[in-house]
């Protein structure tokens, strides 16, 4: 396969060197370095680089990516474009040059004694340095959409091929503790923690669309064979549209999916409606009709509302949205309604944006919560928490079992979790665009952030499990044998020593035996006669604000900075500074040809 991919890239690059006046493309190529790295070994940290290559004959244009790093080849992709008669085609296909094809994790070669509670001050756990990884080359994928338009009305046919099951992955592990010891384990023949993560979907499929306007109306019919297509994110409620991308194969057998039918554009009154119709291989599955951006007609206020039907429920979804225009000012303003009566309004967000002779102005501010987070990978501890997911491999690895006892002792997995962080809420950011001395384009950027420092105060788990006592496949008859465990740990500022302690105690009002506040469980899940083990794992880290050491707040700032020599080339470079030090330095340049 690699002598294949090398070769047409080859004759590709070749094709386009024949004929100079109908190859276009770009060299790109850029080194990043850590200013703050105190070993010679740590300097370098990424060389990436990318060259695309385009070649056109007639309506048609013919193109190839590759992508490099530190490691090597990366990323391959051809693709094809064009027109034939009536028909417009597009083609893309993707390699894998650099796939994991096995996977190892090994963080202890043997037992070792702990006490319980002690904890490691760094972040071992998923550290490339515990990984052995073996590498190959791979077909990823290949989409393929042919259209055609008649009288108004599009037809367009995909064909997705699916070729990659996922790079491997490590098999599933836990550390086993039984009072003194900690040992890495895989599971025993009694317990069965699963096989490695393995992703699934090689195969192909088809999506047949069929789309056209009627006066203000969007209509569009697609319909699935062997292939699922997610909807479109939305902040509030649910979407009526398709992603557009991110295929799933169901099987290697075509066969019907989905059917899905939507219109949109239909004005009525202040508001703009829509209706989508889902149904699946089984048949029916949901109606939904949307009102979206109405006018409320006070200060800017817009709503959307959305209804939707299935079979046995209803759900409706009510989304407000509260913008305020001053000048160059957009103020975000969340609005505090409950069954139907408003309470008043909060400020969330106000943001400043101003241009003058091509420089660009950015002002955000949040008033609650965070634009982002930064922190160093650095200042992070590993904590132990019950592993979940527990099969009986004794009498079937379809039942679960609790990871641990009421005496904590039993299987446990391991999550990093950082020591602080500072929350960025608010930003200043200035572009400018202009001409270099050099013919060509000059453009800078500089983003600077400032928040506040939070630190950690305490990390802590809650562990359930609940099951009938009746033999597995047997109707459940009385809920018992129900596991608890509590466990936090408290970081205090001035606590030299971290302390663990017990949660006990609490009301316990429905007298299920469990504290209210931590009662999360409250019946077993049942299929038909086969039963099912309730368990549930909660586990989280506390913060609160801490006394920051920064002039003014100050977070970060990075730059970037791009200076054309000429038409074709262009030097760039980029730091990144924050709280912590250096956090990015990179040099590079492109060519465009």
């Amino acid at each position: 396969m690699k002598k294949a991919l090398v070769f047409t890239i080859a004759a590709v690059i070749g094709l386009g060197l024949a004929a100079s006046a109908q190859m276009g493309g770009t060299w790109g190529v850029e080194i990043s370095i850590d200013p703050g790295a105190t070993l010679a070994g740590d300097l370098f940290v990424d060389l990436t680089s990318s060259l695309d290559v385009d070649y056109t004959i007639g309506d048609w244009v013919f193109g190839a990516t590759a992508g490099f790093d530190r490691l090597g080849w990366s990323s391959m992709k051809f693709d094809a474009a064009g027109v034939l008669g009536a028909f417009s085609f597009t083609g893309v296909m993707n390699f894998l040059p650099r796939t994991i094809l096995t996977a190892t994790c090994t963080y202890f070669a043997s037992a070792t004694v702990y006490q319980w509670g002690t904890y490691w001050t760094d972040c071992w756990y998923g550290d490339e340095d515990y990984i052995t990884y073996t590498y190959g080359a791979a077909f990823d994928d290949l989409t393929f959409t042919a259209s055609v338009s008649i009288a108004g009305v599009t037809f367009e046919g995909l064909f997705f091929l699916n070729g990659y099951a996922g790079d491997a992955s490590c098999a599933p592990l836990a550390f086993y503790y039984n009072g003194s010891t900690l040992v890495q384990t895989a599971g025993d023949t009694t317990h069965y923690l699963g096989a490695a993560a393995t992703p699934t979907g090689t195969g192909s499929g088809f999506r047949f669309t069929l789309s056209g306007t009627a006066g203000s109306l969007e209509i569009e019919s697609l319909t699935y064979f062997s292939l699922t297509e997610p909807w479109a994110k939305v902040t509030c409620g649910y979407s009526l549209d398709k992603k557009g991308s991110g295929f799933t194969v169901t099987s290697c057998d075509i066969g019907f999916t989905e059917q899905y039918f939507h219109i949109d554009g239909f004005t009525f009154g202040c508001a703009t409606f829509e209706v989508g119709l889902d149904i699946l291989c089984s048949g029916f599955n949901w109606i939904a009709f949307g009102a979206h951006d109405i006018d409320l007609g006070v200060w800017g206020l817009i709503g959307d509302f959305y209804v939707k039907f299935g079979t046995l429920q209803k759900s409706v979804d009510f989304c407000l949205d509260f913008d305020l225009d001053v000048i160059c000012f957009d103020i975000g303003v969340t609005l505090d309604y409950e069954d139907y009566f408003v309470g008043g309004f909060s400020i969330d967000s106000i943001v400043l944006e101003t241009a003058l002779n091509g420089v660009d102005f950015t002002s955000t501010t949040y008033f609650d919560g965070c634009i982002s987070e930064v922190y160093d990978e650095a200042n992070q501890y590993t904590f132990l928490k019950p592993y979940t997911g527990m099969k009986d491999g004794a009498l079937s690895t379809s039942k679960k079992i609790p990871s641990i006892g009421a005496d904590y002792i039993g299987y446990y997995t391991a999550e990093c979790v950082k020591t602080e962080y500072w929350c960025v809420w608010e930003t200043l950011e200035l572009e400018v665009d202009g001409d270099s001395c050099c013919g060509g384009a000059f453009d800078f950027a500089i983003e600077t952030g400032f928040g506040t420092k939070y630190e950690l105060d305490a990390y802590g788990w809650v562990y359930q499990f609940e099951e009938d006592v009746a033999p597995f496949g047997s109707p459940p008859t009385a809920e018992t044998d129900i596991y608890l465990g509590y466990r936090w740990l408290f970081l205090e500022a001035g606590d030299t020593i971290p302390t663990w302690a017990e949660i006990t105690g609490g009301a316990d009002v429905d007298g299920d035996g469990m504290v209210d506040d931590l009662d999360v469980i409250e019946h077993l899940v049942t299929t038909g006669l086969t039963q099912v083990a309730a368990e549930l794992l909660d586990a989280g880290a506390f913060y609160e604000a801490a006394t920051s050491n920064s002039l003014f707040s100050w977070v970060y700032t990075n730059v970037e900075l791009s200076i054309g020599l000429g038409s074709a080339w262009s030097l760039t470079f980029g730091a990144g500074i924050d709280v912590y030090g250096w956090n990015g330095l990179s040099f590079g340049f492109e060519f465009e040809f």
